[in-house]
Formats: structure tokens, C-alpha cells, sequence
């Protein structure tokens, strides 16, 4: 059996038995106004994973962003990344601003992120500690909270970290889907960090890599 949630308002949610041909009506609130959509019954509570897989792509999201997009947002977002920041009547502010700080960024790709480590570069894994707890950590990376980053990754601050040594060192900040790194990355940037960036599609990326290249290895 199926179920369904019902928002009726902000902070108030409803779960209840899916009938045959049922939707799910969410509002979604802005700034400044707010919009309702319709979108596919959420199949399984059994875990937040399998519920979000089984509603359509453009309402799915995490604590740092979509998961992913479809249609003309997905067009819409990807041409900014490649061309430069966006025209935010067209899509959300915060689109925009990700767009904008990722035209900085030489983003690294999770298969080469060992080639990173071994060349020096500083990973910093922004990830609250509950994803770490619940996905396991990453080798090699210092754990840093995004709340005090700024401070402690910035060389002129009286309190960062003693493995910050130089402006120009190369800094690759991780989260957990590439979304909120990239908005840190971008801000170590502006406090002079020229180096610094970011891993495209944050953990999760990099895990699914690991888990492909692991089963790839013959069995002894």
C-alpha cells in the first residue's frame, strides 16, 4: 500500500493511505509569494531515500538543494553555468547565485579527487556530522563546520586552521551533493583563497565511484 502527504501549510503535514488515482497537493512558500504544484503520491515512508526517488525529479529535495531538474528549469540552469550568471527572472535567486559561483570555480570531478590528495590540495568536508555518521567519512579530508568556515580557512584570521599556509594553496570543499560547496567555495574565493573549489556532486558522487570502481575488482 501506498501512501500520501498532504501539506495543508507550512509545518503542518498529513500522511494517509494512497486511494487509486490520488495526488499530493504541496505549497511551496517564497519570499514573497508562494505557488502550489501537483506531483506523483509518495510510494514508501520507509526511508526519506526511497520516498524522494519516487516523486518526479524537479520537487525532490535535500537539505542543500534539488537532487536534480528536468525540463526547461534543468536548460535554463545549465545554460548559466556554462555562460555566466543568470537572469534571475527566469528561475529562483538562489539558481542564480549557484550558477554564478560555480563560473568561478574549476570544479574537480569525483574520479579525479584522489589525484587532488596526492598532489597536496587541503579537502574539507563540510558535511554536518549526521551524514557523516549515517554515510561514513572521507579519507583524507578535514572536517570543518560550515559555520565557522570562513574563520578558520581564512590565512589573515587569528583563528584558523595551522594547515592553511598560503592564499594560493589549492582547497577542495566537500558536501554532500555539490550544491552548498560550491556557495562556500566561492566565498573562500572572495577572502582571497584563489585556489580554492569544490567537488562536482559532492559525497555522494565521489561514493558512487568508490562502490563502481570496488565491485570492478576481481574477488580473492
Amino acid at each position: 500500500m501506498g501512501w500520501a502527504i498532504e501539506i495543508a501549510r507550512p509545518g503542518q503535514v498529513k500522511v494517509r493511505p494512497l486511494m487509486f488515482g490520488d495526488s499530493v497537493v504541496s505549497r511551496m512558500v517564497g519570499h514573497k509569494s508562494s505557488r502550489t504544484t501537483t506531483t506523483s503520491a509518495i510510494r514508501s515512508p520507509q526511508s526519506p531515500d526511497s520516498a524522494a526517488r519516487s516523486v518526479p525529479a524537479q520537487h525532490v529535495w535535500t537539505h542543500e538543494g534539488p537532487r536534480e531538474r528536468t525540463g526547461a528549469l534543468a536548460r535554463k540552469v545549465g545554460h548559466a553555468e556554462r555562460n555566466g550568471p543568470l537572469d534571475t527572472g527566469s528561475v529562483s535567486a538562489i539558481d542564480g547565485m549557484l550558477a554564478t559561483a560555480r563560473a568561478g570555480l574549476d570544479r574537480v570531478r569525483p574520479e579525479h579527487l584522489a589525484d587532488e590528495i596526492a598532489a597536496g590540495a587541503l579537502i574539507i568536508d563540510i558535511r554536518p556530522v549526521e551524514q557523516r555518521q549515517h554515510d561514513g567519512t572521507l579519507h583524507g579530508a578535514l572536517v570543518v563546520d560550515r559555520n565557522v568556515l570562513e574563520w578558520r580557512l581564512d590565512p589573515s584570521c587569528a583563528h584558523h586552521i595551522p594547515q592553511i599556509t598560503d592564499p594560493g594553496q589549492r582547497i577542495v570543499v566537500v558536501c554532500n551533493e555539490g550544491y552548498s560547496s560550491s556557495l562556500a567555495a566561492a566565498t573562500l574565493r572572495d577572502l582571497g583563497l584563489s585556489r580554492a573549489t569544490d567537488l562536482a556532486g559532492g559525497f555522494q558522487a565521489w561514493r558512487a565511484i568508490v562502490t563502481v570502481r570496488e565491485s570492478a575488482q576481481p574477488r580473492t
